[in-house]
């Protein structure tokens, strides 16, 4: 029987659902959480989010999209990273086969972390490194334990000294000459000169206002949106993602050469996401320089690191040149599993 690939549609759920238990992967998927993903209006991109190979009735392998783009000498170019991507295990072949597919939907497909499996599958289908997403931690409340099993772990009461000093070693204290203000969603033209801008031999991914009102009508995990400000305007923005037990910037700018703003904003995110007493930690990516300087200046501690690829679609320089990457750019700003995974 023939398999045909087609974009997914809201009875395709159950199916989904099915498949990707069946493939042990644990995204989020109630129902609400998978129409947003997947099948609700966005401002910012009108293709399909999902999509699905079946034979017959029978769904074989899905996979879902988070766009982005970015502009390079006045062309636009889209960009698709792929998540809650699986197949059957008796359907060899057809999840690369609509990985394929969906690769021809745009100009590039962009990959972030990965299981160590998909990392060495990778280069095998096309993607080349462009960098690396490095992940940090700011403890906030040090005392704070929510979570599943790690709560129990004979290892607690060292993680917790550890969380005490890195916390009483960062203070949070706001810096002189710069404040913030919440942006609600009929707000956003406030940010209008401080969305992200090209750097040289950087792709950086567009923003938008569509874009952040998708973000803010997240059901998975509550959102907040921010300007930031000194005495004559706005110089910037952060995006506050709150899981359980953590705050995750899912997504920041200051012009790239400003390492002042930089760190303003790192000490004003850490002050709004303290508010929250539920909060252990608050953790972040980066993927330049002048990001990196500024958490390590800011009381952030290195915990992670994931790979960037890229696979291009006949513009295989995009590949040469290092892509700059937020939690916002796949499923990271709100992907948990039901209880809190906290870094630090």
């Amino acid at each position: 029987m023939r398999t045909t690939i087609r974009p997914s549609v809201p009875a395709d759920a159950k199916d989904i659902i099915e498949l990707l238990a069946e493939s042990g992967l644990q995204p989020n998927v109630e129902l609400q959480a998978l129409n947003w993903k997947y099948w609700t209006r966005r401002e910012d991109y009108s293709g399909a989010r999902s999509f699905v190979a079946t034979r017959g009735a029978k769904v074989l392998a899905h996979a879902g999209a988070v766009p982005g783009s970015f502009v390079r000498t006045s062309r636009r170019y889209t960009v698709l990273h792929l998540i809650d991507w699986a197949a059957r295990s008796t359907a060899a072949g057809v999840g690369v086969s609509l990985m394929k597919h969906v690769a021809r939907l745009a100009d590039a497909l962009l990959a972030v972390g990965g299981s160590e499996q998909t990392r060495q599958i990778l280069p095998h289908i096309g993607f080349q490194r462009c960098g690396t997403a490095d992940g940090y931690v700011r403890v906030l409340h040090p005392l704070r334990v929510t979570g599943g099993s790690s709560a129990l772990s004979w290892k607690l009461p060292a993680r917790l000294a550890r969380r005490a000093l890195w916390r009483l070693a960062s203070p949070i204290v706001a810096p002189a000459g710069w404040s913030v203000s919440r942006v609600a969603p009929g707000g956003m033209t406030i940010l209008a000169e401080a969305l992200p801008r090209a750097i040289a031999g950087t792709e950086v991914f567009e923003r938008s206002e569509g874009l952040f009102r998708f973000m803010l009508d997240c059901p998975i995990v509550p959102m907040e949106l921010y300007a930031l400000k000194d005495p004559n305007e706005v110089r910037g923005y952060f995006l506050l993602a709150f899981a359980p037990g953590q705050a995750r910037i899912a997504d920041c700018w200051v012009a790239a050469d400003d390492s002042g703003a930089c760190q303003a904003l790192m000490h004003h995110a850490a002050a709004q996401a303290w508010q929250r007493r539920d909060v252990t930690e608050l953790v972040c990516w980066s993927s330049d320089e002048v990001m990196t300087r500024s958490l390590r200046a800011n009381g952030f501690h290195h915990r992670n690191q994931q790979p960037i690829f890229l696979r291009a679609a006949g513009l295989e320089e995009i590949a040469t040149r290092r892509v700059r990457v937020q939690m916002m750019d796949n499923d990271a700003a709100y992907f948990y599993h039901g209880f809190a995974e906290l870094w630090s």
